[in-house]
């Protein structure tokens, strides 16, 4: 008699939109894949509340704009109560402004809903290990951001060398530790070393509060 093999445990996941057809076409997408199990839809702010309260999704996609209460005031009061809980807004729209407010109120991730299915469940794995999604248009604001509010006397990052601060730049870029061995042209080992030596340089422990921090003081992307 053959051992029955555990299944794998699946991401659970709350779709909050006010149009039906964007949250039809997300589940269609999302149910094709054999790690994400969408459990709910909402279709304003105030449900996307009451469903997570209900269902405790592991993550929600939330919509910035929608009616009753907004993506952005829904994600407020939902990590309020249930602090777990992971959320990936997403927008049409590439505004800094909202990008901004979503960082703020504690999302994880920001997507564009012209994004690719391949973008939508790479923001959904990465987010579900506690690591920020952020691409393209957040990683452009980020820079911005940096750019124009952050002097060289109000950064932790200040501390850190050139060759520190552009391999830092490159991992939140999303790039492995092999490409940035390439990128950079020197071993893997050695990047390893710089990783290391900013970690223990700006006091954190892991790379979550590493991209947590960069995120908090704008460090370019």
């Amino acid at each position: 008699m053959g051992i029955k093999q555990k299944q794998p445990k699946k991401i659970k996941l709350l779709i909050a939109d006010d149009h039906t057809f964007v949250r039809e076409g997300l589940r269609s997408l999302l149910e094709n894949s054999n790690d994400v199990c969408v459990i709910g839809e909402a279709k304003n702010g105030l449900e996307a509340v009451t469903l997570t309260k209900k269902l405790r999704p592991d993550i929600i996609l939330m919509d910035v704009s929608m009616p009753e209460l907004s993506g952005i005031e829904a994600s407020k009061q939902i990590l309020k109560k249930i602090p777990a809980t992971k959320i990936i807004m997403l927008s049409m729209h590439e505004s800094g402004d909202y990008i901004s407010q979503s960082l703020k109120v504690g999302a994880m991730g920001y997507l564009i809903k012209t994004s690719s299915s391949a973008e939508i469940l790479e923001a959904i794995r990465t987010v579900y290990k506690g690591e920020y999604y952020a691409r393209n248009a957040v990683a452009d604001f980020i820079i911005k951001e940096y750019t124009s509010n952050h002097t060289m006397n109000n950064s932790p990052f200040d501390i850190l060398s050139k060759r520190e601060k552009e391999i830092l730049a490159s991992f939140l870029n999303g790039h492995t530790i092999a490409q940035m061995a390439k990128i950079f042209k020197i071993s893997p080992k050695t990047v390893s070393t710089y990783q290391k030596r900013t970690m223990q340089k700006l006091d954190v422990a892991n790379t979550t509060s590493l991209t947590k921090m960069a995120i908090k003081h704008g460090f370019p992307h």
